[in-house]
């Protein structure tokens, strides 16, 4: 491919918030290059994405796409394992005020896959495959990537935006820090061939347990994912075995697993969100606990808010409209969203206190008789993960 050597935004990293921010600016008509770094995950389970992610799909012009390879899903609970009470919602009952009430369940490699295709249908876009940054020079008006492999070029841009992962190389050249903790446990993510809706399990269910605590979300027919958090002074050679122990201590049987990972776990968030002509999203940006998808959820955030300020920007009628967006998430990271997720992580699986859970499940059983505290509670998730930002996409 004859790769460009100047265009308006360089996007490294074909992460979901990267391939969402290169599509809502090509959409646009902004020159995006897109800079593939980063290697394939070793699984490729389902996955269930939010429902305040749906609209910004719809404005991309892949939500229907999306729906066709994945899969619907509106119900999601929580059930305490140790007295067998369960609490069950229908996000339905939203409508219709939400006009996409509802999760999607699809495969993460697969939605980036739908937004990369969409992404080659833009006439202002490329995308350099298999590359590797080399090296980030900034210059006051314009950043500099030197890249290894993909045809081992340098590309110039207005904007460079760093999507890259945890691990973002864009971060570390930029100099940002990457400030944070690392927890005293990993996560172990298990696909599992077991019929949990025989024994109540809503499609997404917070198993709530002091000691087995987990997240178990339908993967398919009788396949599910069970995602739980173990003590790093267990070797990691061990967690096939713990599977098998959580999974027999939780059901009473032996299910089959079919693939499982582990991985540790991180609080972590740059330094700034911009520095010079380098924006960070997504993972590159901010990483909170796994056990509950917020992560996932503020990547999203960040690439539907930074298209509109870019442009503004880009446009010279908000001057310094990039430093207040950057300035703006990572508060709102640090204030709402990690907050959030922690307290789903402690209510999951740290709570072992009787009468410090009964307080915490309150909010949950007052919601359960009361429509007015339930739809509440379902739009304060929101409220708190997915800030309001001023309109649609601009195109």
């Amino acid at each position: 491919m004859n790769v460009p050597t100047t265009t308006e935004v360089a996007v490294v990293g074909a992460s979901l918030a990267g391939l969402t921010t290169a599509l809502g600016l090509a959409r646009a008509g902004v020159a995006v290059t897109l800079v593939d770094t980063a290697a394939p995950p070793r699984l490729t389970w389902t996955a269930v994405h939010h429902w305040a992610v749906l609209p910004l799909l719809d404005e991309l012009g892949v939500l229907d796409r999306a729906l066709l390879e994945g899969e619907a899903t509106a119900q999601w609970g929580l059930r305490v394992l140790a007295t067998g009470e369960r609490f069950s919602f229908d996000l339905r009952e939203l409508g219709p005020d939400v006009r996409l009430p509802f999760n999607l369940r699809l495969e993460p490699a697969v939605l980036r896959g739908i937004l990369r295709e969409a992404l080659r249908t833009c006439p202002t876009a490329e995308i350099v495959e298999d590359a590797r940054l080399a090296d980030l020079r900034q210059h006051p008006d314009s950043a500099e990537l030197l890249l290894d492999g993909g045809g081992d070029t340098s590309v110039r841009a207005r904007w460079v935006i760093g999507a890259d992962g945890p691990a973002s190389e864009v971060r570390r050249r930029a100099g940002l820090a990457f400030e944070g903790m690392t927890w005293t446990e990993r996560c172990v993510v298990a696909l599992v061939q077991h019929d949990f809706a025989a024994t109540g399990y809503t499609d997404t269910t917070f198993q709530i347990d002091g000691r087995w605590g987990a997240v178990v979300e339908r993967a398919g027919h009788h396949r599910w994912r069970y995602l739980f958090q173990e003590s790093l002074s267990r070797g990691e050679g061990e967690s096939r075995e713990r599977i098998a122990e959580v999974l027999h201590a939780v059901t009473g049987e032996h299910p089959a697993v079919v693939d499982w990972t582990a991985s540790r776990m991180h609080q972590r968030s740059a330094t700034s969100y911009r520095n010079g002509r380098v924006v960070l999203v997504g993972d590159a940006a901010h990483l909170t606990h796994p056990m509950t998808g917020h992560t996932s959820l503020s990547g999203w955030s960040d690439a539907a808010t930074l298209v509109p300020a870019l442009l503004e920007e880009r446009a010279g009628g908000a001057d310094g409209a990039i430093t207040r967006w950057a300035d703006w998430r990572r508060r709102h990271f640090l204030d709402d969203a990690a907050p959030a997720s922690l307290g789903r992580r402690n209510l999951v699986a740290q709570i072992r206190d009787a009468r410090r859970l009964e307080i915490e499940l309150d909010v949950f059983r007052q919601a359960r008789v009361d429509p007015v505290r339930r739809r509440e509670m379902l739009l304060a998730e929101r409220d708190a993960l997915v800030p309001a930002r001023p309109g649609p996409m601009p195109f």
